[in-house]
């Protein structure tokens, strides 16, 4: 089959790789909508078994995320589009929900948790995308508690999902009365505290059931993939910054769908 050719597969990779990167960029967001169903179909195509395939593409996508993550931040940065003081606040319990996440997502139920995750998905694009201005975000800022407690639910179902958590992040931000553009700039920061410890406990698992090949093979596409997400995250924050505040929350509510 033409997927099973290592050529291809590495073009395909690096064509996921540029996409990801401008999303990244764009919206927030680590590609793990991209990342997960291409790699899934590739490893399924060279002969692994659904499940295998899902914990190892799941394991690429938080490792790819990483390097990604820090080329958008860095981007966003020279705007001025980083809420610090939000990721101070998230980031501990951000780390703790992501760990946990890492830990139990061999063991929760992946299909029905990927169900509600699209639900969420859809509830908020609509939100983002159709809903008047003044129904989109919250009548007051909540308090830290309830913001730290989002921080966590984020940092949980990202993991367990294999994703930064960029589509939680960004909708959630903008629920709690952050703008946009800033919305976008702070998500690769919540992104990378998530995919740090549940890429570390990825591999780690991997490498105490001693599937070295495994690790081997995951290293190889995330190297493919942060040689083209990276640069391209800095070009998908550039146009974010030229872009209206409406046009980037409906092309987010878009890319949602």
């Amino acid at each position: 089959m033409l997927l099973s050719d290592p050529f291809v597969f590495a073009a395909v990779l690096a064509v996921v790789g540029a996409c990801t990167g401008v999303l990244s960029g764009l919206f927030g967001v680590g590609g793990g909508m991209l990342v997960i169903p291409a790699t899934l179909t590739l490893f399924q195509v060279r002969g692994m078994t659904a499940g295998d395939a899902m914990h190892l593409a799941a394991g690429v996508s938080l490792m790819t995320t990483v390097p990604t993550a820090l080329s958008s931040l860095r981007a966003h940065a020279r705007h001025g589009a980083v809420d610090v003081a939000a990721i101070r606040l998230w980031a501990p319990l951000v780390v703790a929900g992501s760990i946990l996440g890492g830990l139990m997502a061999s063991h929760l139920p992946g299909t029905v948790l990927a169900l509600v995750f699209g639900i969420y998905l859809a509830g908020i694009a609509c939100l983002l995308g159709f809903f008047p201005p003044e129904r989109r975000i919250l009548a007051r800022e909540p308090g830290n508690a309830a913001k730290r407690l989002a921080a966590f639910v984020i940092g949980f179902c990202a993991a367990v999902l294999g994703i930064a958590g960029g589509t939680i992040t960004v909708p959630t931000l903008v629920l709690f009365r952050t703008p946009i553009h800033r919305a976008v700039g702070t998500a690769p920061a919540i992104g990378l505290l998530v995919a740090l410890p549940a890429a570390s406990v990825f591999v780690a698992s991997q490498l105490m059931a001693g599937a070295g090949v495994t690790i081997r093979l995951a290293l190889l596409c995330v190297l493919v993939l942060a040689c083209c997400t990276v640069p391209m995250a800095r070009v998908g924050a550039r146009i974010a910054h030229k872009l209206h505040a409406d046009r980037l929350r409906h092309a987010f509510a878009v890319v949602l769908f």
